[in-house]
């Protein structure tokens, strides 16, 4: 993820985020932030701008972008740094084991 206000959840980012994991159709994913925050959550200026309909329609699209992640098939990671959260069945949690991870090269090398 790589928006303004620190990734922040506003509709550009949702709909980013909608798209792309219904483009990936269960393949892993995983999710990272750009800068350095993984994401602020949701775009509060949007959220005060936001009256009547534009309101309506901003909860709609968040329902839509939480359960696009919550439902999502496939194996989800959300990772910043070295904390990372992988979702089991449907509670995502804070990852309990380690992973041997080496950047830009096999962990055996």
């Amino acid at each position: 993820m790589d928006g303004p206000g620190k990734n922040a959840l506003g509709s550009t980012m949702m709909t980013f985020l909608i798209e792309r994991l219904r483009a990936a159709a269960g393949a892993p994913v995983l999710l990272t932030g750009a800068g350095d925050a993984f994401s602020a959550g949701l775009d509060l200026k949007e959220v005060a701008a936001a009256e009547g309909d534009g309101m309506l329609a901003f909860l709609a699209l968040l329902e839509e972008c939480m359960s696009a992640l919550y439902l999502y098939p496939g194996p989800l990671v959300a990772a910043k740094g070295i904390a990372f959260y992988q979702r089991f069945g449907r509670q995502l949690e804070p990852a309990r084991h380690s992973l041997p991870l080496s950047f830009g090269r096999s962990p055996s090398q």
